[in-house]
């Protein structure tokens, strides 16, 4: 039986013959909401159950931005209901908003970019 080796000149022609992938120019970066800020407003709603409003204001940059509320509420007998809550896509910009809000203690707001 008869072995054929290859020469390191044939691999290197064969790898070459391979199509190359082309990279374009990278992607532009992601806009940016900026001068934001969050109001955080509670109020009672019923006895033992807090009612939390959250609005968040984006008053320049250029993209979109919502309001994002976690909170927790107590369920009789023996539950516990953990939620997270978003207000509407807002463009950045003055007199823009995204209000959400929740029943129940809130543990914390954000801010999320599109």
């Amino acid at each position: 039986m008869r072995v054929r080796v290859k020469s390191g000149a044939a691999a290197l022609a064969a790898a070459l013959a391979v199509p190359a992938v082309v990279i374009g120019p990278a992607a532009p970066a992601h806009a940016v909401p900026a001068d934001c800020t969050t109001q955080v407003t509670v109020s009672q709603y019923k006895p033992n159950i807090p009612k939390t409003s959250v609005t968040v204001r984006c008053a320049s940059g250029t993209g979109q931005y919502r309001a994002v509320v976690k909170c927790i509420r107590y369920v009789p007998p023996n539950l516990w209901v953990n939620s997270t809550l978003y207000g509407p896509w807002a463009t950045a910009g003055p007199n823009t908003s995204s209000t959400t809000g929740c029943l129940g203690t809130y543990l914390s707001t954000a801010v999320e970019f599109a």
